[in-house]
This record gives structure tokens, C-alpha cells and sequence, in this order.
């Protein structure tokens, strides 16, 4: 499959993203150049199914916690920008 680097430059969070369609929508976002801040529950295995991808941060959160907005873009702006 071929990519046409639709998404460089872009900077996205997902959450589900240790499994199924949010792990499936990780990897096709950073295969088309977008840096991306993956996001599922601590008690997920988050923090190795993304590990060793530099356009890729992990972070193990669970979204329905008050500050975890702020947690995702907050890692965002630090890794990517």
C-alpha cells in the first residue's frame, strides 16, 4: 500500500488506540506523515503496541478523568509541537 503523505505537518490524538479501529486509525495517520499522540487506559497495552515509533507518543489515560484534555494536548505540544 502506498501512502501519499496526506496528513504532514498534522498533529492528531486518538484514544482506543492499543486495539481494533483505534489502533488500525494510528497507524494509518502516521503513515501518512501525521504525528500522533495514542491514547487508551492504563490497564491497556498501550505503552508496547506503539513503542519504538518516533512519530508516535503513547500515553496511558483514562478520558473520562477531569484533566485529561489538558494531559493529551499537553503531550502533544511537547513531543510534536
Amino acid at each position: 500500500m502506498s501512502t501519499q503523505q496526506r496528513l504532514t505537518g498534522r498533529v492528531a490524538i486518538i484514544t482506543g488506540a492499543a486495539s481494533g479501529i483505534g489502533r488500525a486509525t494510528v497507524e494509518l495517520f502516521a503513515a501518512e506523515g501525521a504525528s500522533v499522540v495514542a491514547v487508551d487506559l492504563p490497564s491497556s497495552a498501550i505503552a508496547s503496541v506503539h513503542a519504538g515509533k518516533p512519530n508516535i507518543a503513547a500515553l496511558a489515560l483514562n478520558v473520562t478523568d477531569a484533566d485529561a484534555p489538558q494531559k493529551m494536548v499537553a503531550l502533544a505540544l511537547e513531543k510534536f509541537g
